[in-house]
């Protein structure tokens, strides 16, 4: 009976130093918590950002690359998520949530999914009537490192991205490798085709959670800035430049706050004539502009042209003619450059039945790819 006893008060005593212990009313230290992992912070303004792993993310309210405010941001939303193909993404596949950082509305925030999806976004900041402020591109990207896989070209030309701007993939013949459309001097995309029936030509829009509107006719009301900022899906019609007034300065070789390229990147130089300001002829120099069209994979691997890497690949992703039709996807394409032309702009182009790349200014209304280039 006594040993019973004894055993009886041992364990009461033991288990009231239990509770002091997880009261934390025990002398003995603590043990040191594991320090939650810092979500990564979007520090450098720009127009797009590359998400290239989950987490919660936030940036400050600015227009592009400028340390302008937007103005008194009342709400945030997303406009659009793509995986850029015919897959429907079902709202906040891409996304999961957006906002606004407590005690302080010119931080906008963002959250991935747990598992990140391979696709792009935008998102947008309105005021109190419900208009749009401003908007971001959200380019995301699992395991993406634009620096890693940059591509120096020949001849001292530059180091450019190893894929267009909004595509997730770099590899021939796959439709990830696509990516978006701009008119040029507009800092938000266009969405472009995502299949293609070769028998009847019949081009599909890549899948969104967005309505895309119709294209609106270049006026005195609809061909301004301020209307693409306002309307930043609404494809701008025009016989030249979407812009009523034309404007030489919205993407310039010094990074201006319309560029569309993420923080360290810009619209590459191309005058198609003076080598010294064109990446894509400086590279080639006495190479010679010819090139083969590779009909398996839609596009041309420019690799011995432009730069030595494996894989210099420029996809046939056909482009919006100035009246908005989406049109010769995985035929022809051009890629943007900085530098006007008059009322156009100068482009890098392939075409299947044309045997070399060549370089011609293009209406401004044009919808094309981009390829940025390192600043």
């Amino acid at each position: 009976m006594k040993r019973v006893s004894f055993f009886l008060a041992m364990l009461c005593v033991l288990l009231a130093f239990s509770c002091k212990k997880d009261n934390g009313s025990s002398d003995a230290p603590a043990p040191t918590p594991t320090p939650a992992p810092e979500s990564p912070q979007l520090d450098n303004p720009a127009n797009c950002y590359i998400v290239s792993t989950p987490g919660d993310y936030s940036f400050k309210a600015v227009k592009g690359n400028s340390d302008e405010s937007v103005g008194t941001i009342a709400s945030v939303v997303v406009l659009w998520e793509s995986f850029g193909t015919n897959v429907q993404p079902v709202v906040n596949s891409l996304i999961a949530k957006v906002g606004l950082t407590a005690g302080n509305p010119d931080i906008i925030t963002f959250s991935t999914p747990a598992i990140l999806k391979n696709g792009n976004a935008l998102i947008a900041a309105k005021d109190a009537s419900d208009h749009i402020l401003w908007s971001w591109h959200i380019w995301l990207c699992s395991g993406y490192d634009a620096q890693a896989c940059a591509q120096t070209y020949y001849n001292g030309a530059g180091v450019m991205m190893d894929r267009n701007l909004g595509a997730t993939s770099a590899t021939p013949g796959d439709i990830e490798a696509y990516g978006l459309f701009y008119q040029w001097g507009r800092k938000d995309p266009i969405l472009g085709g995502c299949e293609l029936n070769i028998s009847t030509k019949e081009i599909e829009r890549a899948a969104s959670t967005c309505y895309w509107p119709d294209a609106v006719a270049s006026d005195a009301s609809h061909g301004t800035i301020d209307y693409t900022i306002q309307n930043p899906t609404t494809f701008i019609k025009a016989t030249s430049d979407w812009l009523n007034t034309s404007n030489d300065n919205l993407w310039k070789t010094e990074k201006t706050m319309y560029d569309p390229c993420p923080p360290g990147w810009r619209v590459p130089d191309e005058e198609g004539k003076d080598e010294d300001k064109s990446i894509w002829l400086k590279a080639i120099g006495n190479k010679g502009k010819s090139i083969t069209f590779d009909e398996n994979h839609y596009g041309v691997n420019f690799t011995g042209k432009f730069g030595d890497a494996a894989s210099i690949w420029y996809p046939a992703t056909g482009y919006f003619v100035p009246s908005g039709i989406f049109d010769l996807f995985c035929e022809d394409a051009g890629w943007w450059s900085c530098s006007a032309s008059g009322s156009n702009a100068v482009c890098a182009c392939i075409d299947d039945e044309m045997p070399s790349v060549f370089f011609s200014p293009s209406p401004r209304a044009f919808g094309q790819s981009v390829r940025c280039c390192k600043e």
